[in-house]
C-alpha cells in the first residue's frame, strides 16, 4: 500500500534515482511537486522557492517555481557555487524543520503523527553536532548594530550631562547660600537666647563654648586660620589708618569675613587703629569678629553710621548698631531686614553689653556731610546740620542709657563694660574748614585733610597738612581733642593730576616719607587714607580709586619709614 506525504524530495539511500514528479498541488498559494516514495526511502522537506545545493554526499537541486529536480552523485559534477559541508546541511534543515513544523498539513491523509515522524527523521539523520553550532536564526544586521551602539553613546552622554548639571548647581547654591548657613549654624544658634547644651554651664555642642564654636565654624567656612605670618616689610609705623573691607557697597554686598581676617592679619602689622565708614553690608561685624577671633588685645576701631538723606537707610544702621553692642558678636547683626530685631534693652529693658564695646574708641556720625551740603546743583541730597545733630544725641543718648542700667547691675563685668560705653566719644568727621560748624555738637573734632585737591605739589604736601590742621582743626576745636581723620596721596592714574599734584607711585612714597614721621613727632593722631585701593570708585572718578598704601590683593605699594 503506497503512503502519501507532503510535498516533499527524497533521497534514497541505496543512491536509487529519484523518481520523476508525478504531479503538482497548490497549498497556499504555492506550487509544489509530489512524488511517490519507496518505502526504504528517507524524506525531508523542501520548502517553496528554496533551492538545496547538496546534502550529505550528493546533491539535490530543487527549483518549486518550475518543478524541475535534478541529481548528481558525483562531487565533481558539482558547481563552484556548492559548498558541501555538514554547517551547510545544517542551515538548510533547521528553517526546513522549522517551517514544516508550523505549517498545518491540507493534504488528504496526512496528520500530525507523520509530521513529528518527519521531524525526528530528519533531525537523527543531519544532526547539527557540537562541532557546528547553531546560529540563530535572525541576527542584527551590521548597520543596525552600529545603530543601536549610536543610542546607547547617546544614553550615557545624556546621563552623564543630567549628573554634571546636578553637580554644578549644587556647588551653585552652596556658593550662594554658604553666608545664610553660616550665620544660622553658628550666630544664631549661638545666641544667649539659647540654653548651654550638655556639657555643662556656658558650653555647646561637644562640651565647647560658643565662642570657640564660633571660630571653628569660620574656620571650617572660608578656611582661614589665627596665623600671622610676620612681614619685615610691615612696620607698625602709622597712627591708624582707614579702611573699608572689599566688597562693602550696597546693593551687591559681597564682603566676605575670611578676606577681613586677612586684611587685618596685615594692617595689624602697620597699626592698632583702624576707622571705618559705615554699617552696610556687615563690614563692622566682619572687622568686630576678625579681630576678636585673631585675638589682637590692642585693635581699636572707630565705628561710622553713614549718613545722607535717606532716612530708611539711617534707622537700618542704628539697628545693625546696636545689635553689635547688645549681642556680643553671637547673634547676628546683619544688614537684611528679616536679621534687624528691635534691641532687646529697648524693648524689654534687658541689659547686655557686648565685649566689643571695649575695641570701639568713637562713633563717627556721618563723614563729610557738611562738604556735601556744599554742593548746591545736589540740594536735594543735602541733610542739615539740625538732623546730623539729632542722630548724634540719638546715639549718644542710647550709649549713656546703657551705661546708667549697666551700672545698677550687681555684674563687676557688666558695670564695667558700662562704663567704656559712657566714654566712647561721639562725633562727626568733615573738612577742616567746616569744623567750626559742629564743635559743639561733638565730642571730639575730626577733619579730613587732602593737599592733593589743594593743587599742592607733593614735595610740600606734608608742610601744606599739618599747616591746615593747625590753623582750621585746632583752631575751632577749642581745646577739645582733635585728630586728623583723613590724609594721604593717590598713585595714579598720572592723567588725574591737579594743577602741581600729580599722582604717582613715587610721589605717594615722597608723601608717607615726609608725613608719617613728623606726625609721629609731633603726637598727632592721623589716619592715612587709606589701606587698600578700591578699584569700584573709578565708576566716581580714576583719581579716587588708588589711594591705598596697598593694592587691592595686599601688596604693599610704598617702603614704610622707620621712624
Amino acid at each position: 500500500m503506497e503512503h502519501r506525504h507532503p510535498p516533499y524530495l527524497t533521497y534514497d539511500s541505496q543512491h536509487e534515482n529519484l523518481p520523476d514528479p508525478t504531479s503538482t498541488i497548490t497549498r497556499d498559494n504555492q506550487h509544489y511537486s509530489e512524488v511517490l516514495l519507496p518505502s526504504n526511502s528517507t524524506p525531508f522537506p523542501i520548502p517553496p522557492n528554496s533551492s538545496v545545493k547538496h546534502i550529505a554526499k550528493d546533491t539535490i537541486t530543487a527549483n518549486s517555481t518550475d518543478g524541475m529536480v535534478s541529481s548528481s552523485s558525483s562531487m565533481d559534477a558539482l558547481p563552484s557555487a556548492v559548498v558541501s559541508t555538514s554547517a551547510r546541511t545544517a542551515s538548510v534543515l533547521r528553517p526546513i524543520q522549522k517551517t514544516h513544523q508550523r505549517r498545518s498539513s491540507s493534504i488528504p491523509g496526512w496528520d500530525s503523527d507523520d509530521d513529528n515522524e518527519l521531524d525526528r527523521t530528519a533531525v537523527n539523520r543531519y544532526p547539527v553536532g557540537p562541532s557546528q553550532p547553531s546560529q540563530p536564526v535572525s541576527e542584527k544586521s551590521p548597520w543596525l548594530q552600529k545603530e543601536h551602539k549610536k543610542q546607547k553613546q547617546v544614553r550615557t552622554c545624556l546621563c552623564l550631562g543630567v549628573i554634571l548639571c546636578f553637580l554644578v548647581l549644587g556647588a551653585i547654591l552652596a556658593f550662594v547660600f554658604k553666608e545664610q548657613v553660616f550665620h544660622k549654624d553658628t550666630d544664631s544658634s549661638l545666641s544667649p537666647a539659647h540654653p548651654p547644651r550638655k556639657g555643662g554651664p556656658g558650653t555647646g555642642a561637644g562640651g565647647k563654648r560658643p565662642r570657640q564654636q564660633l571660630h571653628d565654624s569660620i574656620e571650617s567656612i572660608y578656611h582661614v586660620n589665627k596665623t600671622i605670618y610676620r612681614d619685615p616689610d610691615l612696620i607698625n609705623a602709622f597712627y591708624g589708618i582707614d579702611y573699608t573691607p572689599r566688597g562693602s557697597q550696597e546693593p551687591d554686598c559681597k564682603a566676605n569675613l575670611g578676606n577681613v581676617i586677612e586684611d587685618i592679619k596685615v594692617l595689624s602689622q602697620l597699626t592698632n587703629r583702624i576707622r571705618l565708614y559705615g554699617m552696610a553690608c556687615r563690614q563692622a561685624e566682619y572687622v568686630l569678629k576678625a579681630i576678636e577671633y585673631l585675638g589682637l588685645p590692642d585693635m581699636q576701631v572707630i565705628m561710622t553710621l553713614w549718613v545722607d538723606n535717606n532716612q530708611a537707610s539711617w534707622d537700618k544702621q542704628v539697628r545693625i548698631f546696636w545689635n553689635l553692642i547688645d549681642n556680643d558678636l553671637l547673634m547676628d547683626a546683619s544688614n537684611s531686614d528679616e536679621n534687624l530685631q528691635e534691641s532687646t534693652f529697648k524693648s524689654q529693658g534687658v541689659i547686655r553689653i557686648s565685649q566689643v564695646a571695649s575695641r570701639i574708641i568713637g562713633v563717627s556720625v556721618g563723614n563729610e556731610v557738611l562738604f556735601r551740603n556744599e554742593d548746591e546743583s545736589k540740594k536735594k541730597d543735602h541733610v542739615p546740620l539740625s538732623v546730623l545733630s539729632a542722630y548724634m544725641n540719638e546715639i549718644r543718648q542710647g550709649l549713656a542709657e546703657r551705661a546708667a542700667a549697666a551700672s545698677a547691675s550687681s555684674d563687676p563685668a557688666l558695670n564695667n563694660r558700662g562704663r567704656v560705653l559712657s566714654q566712647i566719644p561721639i562725633f562727626s568727621s568733615d573738612l577742616g574748614r567746616n569744623a567750626h560748624q559742629i564743635v559743639d555738637q561733638v565730642d571730639w573734632v575730626l577733619s579730613n585733610i587732602h593737599p592733593f585737591f589743594a593743587y599742592t605739589d607733593v614735595n610740600r604736601a606734608a608742610d601744606w597738612a599739618l599747616a591746615n590742621f593747625r590753623d582750621e582743626t585746632l583752631k575751632a576745636a577749642a581745646g577739645k581733642p582733635a585728630m586728623v581723620s583723613e590724609v594721604g596721596w593717590p598713585s595714579g592714574p598720572t592723567s588725574a593730576k591737579l594743577g602741581s599734584a600729580v599722582p604717582s607711585m613715587e610721589n605717594l612714597q615722597i608723601f608717607v616719607d615726609t608725613w608719617v614721621c613728623r606726625a609721629n613727632q609731633q603726637n598727632i593722631p592721623y589716619y592715612f587714607f587709606e589701606a587698600f585701593d578700591e578699584p569700584w570708585k573709578n565708576s566716581i572718578h580714576p583719581r579716587e580709586s588708588q589711594w591705598g598704601i596697598m593694592t587691592v590683593d595686599r601688596h604693599l605699594k610704598v617702603k614704610i619709614p622707620t621712624c
